[in-house]
């Protein structure tokens, strides 16, 4: 069975970051989605580490 409440957050973060790349944002919007996108999976990593204890 796959942990669904693990791959939650990490889906719902790239399907927000597609829909609005393709709503066209400019530069700096895409930057800062990127950088978004990063930051939550590193939160999304570390709350995976701490939940799997």
């Amino acid at each position: 069975m796959i942990n669904f409440k693990k791959y939650f957050f990490p889906i719902i973060m790239v399907i927000v970051w597609l829909i609005v790349l393709f709503s066209n944002p400019g530069i700096v919007g895409k930057i800062v989605l990127t950088l978004l996108l990063i930051v939550g999976a590193i939160i999304t990593g570390l709350i995976n580490k701490n939940y799997n204890k």
